[in-house]
């Protein structure tokens, strides 16, 4: 089954049309593979957050048979790079 890091405990990517879980045999995994979720949803990039300190999701563009990384995966340092404790007069 595929699922995790995500949202909610209930966010599973196998589901059927009647959304029940629906396992799909995977090949075993070696270091470097990608896993391809197509229409990923609130999952893809335009509705991605950083609310539990985990980095956005790198960008890739598949055209033609050739993988583009056009934004790259947030950082730990990327997410707290803007946090600060400056003192405002008041």
């Amino acid at each position: 089954m595929v699922a995790g890091p995500l949202c909610e405990s209930g966010d599973v990517f196998t589901r059927d049309a009647h959304e029940l879980l629906d396992p799909r045999p995977l090949p075993r995994p070696d270091a470097g593979d990608l896993l391809v979720l197509h229409d990923a949803g609130a999952y893809a990039a335009s509705m991605s957050s950083n609310y539990v300190s985990l980095g956005r999701i790198p960008q890739v563009l598949w055209d033609e048979g050739t993988a583009t990384l056009i934004a790259r995966r947030e950082t730990l340092e990327d997410i707290v790079r803007t946090e600060c404790e400056e003192p405002l007069p008041f």
